[in-house]
């Protein structure tokens, strides 16, 4: 019985996988911009923009993401540690 509480721990995180699923997407628009998006797991989008480089589109994004996690602490569920 000592794998119980690990397999309640994995059990957790496939939930949290489950409910709360973000994906950062960037593409190349035209020969002078790059577009990013935050999308959900369903397909919906959360946020967007454009940004001349690369790197910028990515760091752009990456914030986008960080935004909106930190506007929902209530809303994701944490995995219990121990």
């Amino acid at each position: 019985m000592p794998d119980q509480p690990e397999r309640n721990r994995q059990a957790s995180f496939g939930c949290l996988k489950a409910l709360f699923m973000l994906d950062v997407r960037i593409a190349q628009r035209g020969r002078k911009g790059w577009e990013w998006r935050v999308i959900h797991s369903d397909e919906t989008l959360l946020m967007r923009g454009r940004n001349r480089t690369r790197p910028e589109a990515r760091y752009q994004a990456y914030r986008a993401l960080l935004l909106l996690l930190a506007s929902q602490p209530g809303k994701m569920k944490t995995v219990p540690r121990g």
